[in-house]
């Protein structure tokens, strides 16, 4: 049904859903996990779009579309892999820690230090 009142052709696509964010007090978050998943979902569906016919040049704009979210979505999953404490680096904080925290084991570690 097309009407005048109605802006949407009756075949047209449908208007997309606006999505709730989350609001959460760490806006500083270690993980960018939400973020890839956004970013792959918007991937696929705009490969989706490749499967109808269209012209050369809009196939052309949305190869260059994907390739664009590719690289990003490259970026987003190494600086995740980046914020993500490895297990040595983890393991020596928490040595160091308690070294710190215990006056035995500081003493012994400077007369250690100074030894070398």
């Amino acid at each position: 049904m097309n009407d005048a009142n109605n802006s949407q052709p009756a075949d047209g696509p449908k208007p997309l859903k606006a999505r709730s964010r989350r609001h959460s007090n760490d806006v500083y978050r270690q993980d960018l996990g939400e973020e890839i998943a956004m970013l792959r979902e918007v991937l696929f569906n705009v490969a989706d779009l490749t499967i109808e016919e269209r012209s050369a040049e809009e196939m052309i704009k949305l190869l260059d579309k994907i390739s664009q979210a590719c690289t990003r979505l490259g970026t987003l999953l190494k600086t995740d892999r980046q914020l993500k404490p490895s297990g040595d680096l983890a393991q020596a904080f928490h040595e160091a820690v308690a070294i710190v925290n215990d006056p035995q084991k500081l003493q012994a570690y400077y007369r250690q230090k100074d030894r070398r």
